[in-house]
């Protein structure tokens, strides 16, 4: 990998032109949408051809890297190393820009690397955001989506925004954060539909026209919330709980419900098929949620488990299930 300067940044994204084709590879969550959504914006107003692709945890790698090779450039975005790691047969060929905030990884040598960690936490979008100038409020929106407001190298990005815009940090989580992800939820068979709705707002004030969709999924949130509460397995610092849902809320039930445990790990669980995805959140910052997942998970046929030390995310086969929430038992029992 070859790191670069914010400048170097823009130089690459402004020597993009008319005669190129390019790709940009993003995450399928809030942030990835965001800043997925705000270069292709960019790209398509230099006047290039331009297609996005979704990447992360259980997308089928060998047709994605088939797919990027009949384009000249590449922009990943909330990306994990991981996962570029297994994409370097295409990369290696293309002139590549990407940019993070997960744990440093095996990146490529040709690539062009801005890196954020050395900032603090700052979410994907919000590197967009301050690369193309574009719609400030997705990169605001993809940072509290990522729960970027709850670390204060964040906090003036996002002040100076609140007070252009004359809202507080509760009506804009309401108004935007919270909807867009029902929306993404609503969507989640066909996420292209939502990333081309958020390509065309101009303004978060418009989400109200998707009203009847995002009501749907706030009603399935709230069932599940109500479950959790009553039917969850309490380890003492963790709590896990077991669901089915019609919509991939395991997320936005984790997350919710972490903050009502703030000191503890929640664990939520879905079973699919012959693997069981498992969604975990700390909202203390006591214990580290990617070490505890990696922990339980080392070893399983299939395994995968990764994200950031408060949010993070594993995916298990169902065999492995029993064993799996041994470990967990076992794990919070060391837990002071």
């Amino acid at each position: 990998m070859t790191k670069v300067t914010v400048n170097q940044a823009k130089a690459f994204l402004n020597s993009i032109s008319k005669r190129d084709s390019v790709a940009v590879v993003h995450h399928d969550d809030l942030d990835g949408f965001a800043s997925g959504s705000l270069f292709y914006s960019f790209v398509k107003n230099r006047g290039a051809k331009v297609k996005n692709f979704f990447g992360g945890y259980g997308m089928n790698v060998n047709k994605l890297v088939k797919k990027l090779d009949r384009f000249d450039k590449i922009i990943l975005t909330d990306l994990a190393p991981s996962f570029i790691e297994q994409l370097a047969p295409v990369l290696k060929k293309k002139k590549v820009f990407y940019t993070d905030h997960h744990q440093a990884g095996k990146i490529p040598k040709n690539i062009l690397e801005l890196r954020t960690t050395d900032q603090g936490y700052l979410p994907s979008s919000r590197t967009a955001f301050e690369l193309t100038e574009l719609d400030e409020w997705k990169g605001v929106a993809g940072v509290m989506g990522d729960m970027g407001h709850k670390y204060p190298e964040n906090d003036k990005f996002l002040k100076d925004f609140f007070k252009r815009e004359k809202i507080t940090l509760k009506k804009f989580l309401e108004t935007a954060v919270f909807n867009l992800n029902k929306l993404i939820l609503y969507h989640h068979r066909k996420p292209q539909v939502v990333f081309n709705i958020l390509v065309r707002l101009k303004t978060y004030k418009d989400l109200y026209k998707f009203k009847k969709k995002t009501l749907v999924v706030e009603r399935e949130i709230q069932k599940h919330l109500k479950a959790f509460r009553e039917h969850k397995e309490d380890l003492g610092k963790i709590k896990t709980y077991l669901f089915n849902s019609k919509y991939p809320v395991k997320s936005t039930v984790s997350s919710v419900s972490a903050f009502k445990f703030p000191k503890s790990v929640v664990l939520i669980y879905v079973k699919k098929g012959k693997m069981v995805n498992i969604s975990g959140r700390n909202q203390g910052g006591n214990i580290n949620v990617r070490e505890l997942l990696q922990k339980c998970t080392e070893g399983f046929e299939n395994a995968t488990a990764g994200g950031h030390d408060r949010a993070s995310g594993a995916k298990i086969m169902k065999k492995d299930f029993k064993e799996f929430k041994k470990r967990v038992r076992d794990y919070a029992k060391s837990l002071k």
